[in-house]
């Protein structure tokens, strides 16, 4: 009988191990998803303030390499935000692909800003267009060799070369429009100083213009 009871009583207690166990797992997990969506928050209202303020830039536009210096660290920034993100959760995570359709706003309004630097304040920057995919197997590994090239490329010649890429898939306003207006049929390709896109196969004669 005493057997007995000292059998129940270790699976009684070992009932209630496991279900502290549970609950504390719970509430660790809980509080990680917490945190994340609460960062996520912190991120997406730090790219809605960068386009808020680059969009100010543009609109009071002057010649003066502050307002252009100010404008890019404000850039580089979130794109370090938005890689981080990407790291964290995953490249197709919805989350992170609301924050790269801000993103994306982002931008197209900074290749506005030294659009018209070059335009109007004798610049010289080239500016870079890439449009890229992560939707399959063959375009995602293309995509990230070209983009591989590029970063590195830009990362030699930071002094004249600005990259911005833009995901073909994402559900966005601005990227749509820029695919119509710079007739991309084809993914990967890059657009240079707004000319005709590069496509794969003329990629080589791409970085030899550049």
């Amino acid at each position: 009988m005493r057997k007995r009871q000292v059998f129940v009583s270790r699976i009684a207690l070992a009932l209630l191990l496991a279900s502290l166990l549970f609950v504390a797992l719970f509430f660790i997990a809980y509080g990680f998803s917490y945190w994340a969506f609460q960062n996520l928050s912190h991120q997406t209202n730090s790219l809605r303030t960068s386009v808020n303020e680059l969009d100010v830039i543009l609109s009071d536009f002057k010649c003066d390499d502050d307002l252009l210096i100010e404008s890019s660290e404000l850039f580089d920034s979130a794109a370090d935000r938005l890689t981080l993100l990407e790291n964290r959760f995953g490249k197709r995570d919805s989350r992170v692909l609301e924050q790269k359709i801000i993103y994306s706003e982002l931008e197209a309004l900074h290749f506005d800003i030294v659009k018209r630097f070059n335009k109007e304040c004798n610049g010289s920057y080239i500016t870079v267009l890439f449009f890229y995919s992560n939707s399959n197997g063959k375009l995602e590994a293309m995509s990230e060799a070209m983009g591989f090239v590029l970063t590195t490329f830009e990362h030699q010649n930071s002094d004249k070369i600005m990259v911005y890429s833009f995901d073909r898939d994402l559900d966005s306003t601005v990227v749509s429009s820029l695919i119509e207006n710079y007739k991309i049929t084809e993914i990967p390709s890059v657009v240079v100083n707004e000319g005709e896109p590069f496509t794969p196969k003329r990629f080589v004669d791409m970085l030899s213009y550049l």
